[in-house]
């Protein structure tokens, strides 16, 4: 029969290790908390307007460019579209391609042989480029 200590538990090398771990982790866990906390909602709109003007622009790069006496652009390939708002959205007629919500008033002028677009959204002016006419 053997007669002995029985060794459970930790040792000191062990424990260390385990604290380091911790003291490791913990700021890491923490960082991922803050981000996951933080409100992203403020960017949405300008992601959604960045999206949408670059639609434009490449919608607009295929054709021909004037604007209208009414301040709407005019857009042609084999038919006439043109792009003004419509219950303040930015949209393509005829059709139903949205490409900017929430907009109060728009305004095209040509500047040097280019389209710009002038549009105001939540009380801020926007300028922006779209093309060559």
């Amino acid at each position: 029969m053997k007669y002995g200590v029985i060794l459970s538990g930790f040792t000191m090398i062990e424990m260390i290790i385990a604290l380091m771990c911790v003291s490791i982790f913990v700021p890491i866990i923490g960082n991922c908390i803050e981000v996951i906390q933080f409100d992203q909602s403020v960017y949405v709109n300008e992601m959604e307007d960045i999206v949408g003007i670059e639609q434009l622009r490449l919608y607009l790069a295929k054709g021909t460019i004037t604007i209208d006496s009414d301040h709407s652009l005019l857009y042609q390939t084999d038919k006439v579209y043109y792009v003004a708002i419509v219950n303040n959205h930015l949209t393509l007629h005829p059709g139903n391609l949205v490409f900017l919500t929430d907009i109060e008033m728009v305004n095209f002028y040509e500047i040097d042989n280019s389209i710009c677009m002038q549009y105001l959204k939540n009380g801020e002016h926007y300028d922006v480029w779209l093309g060559y006419k």
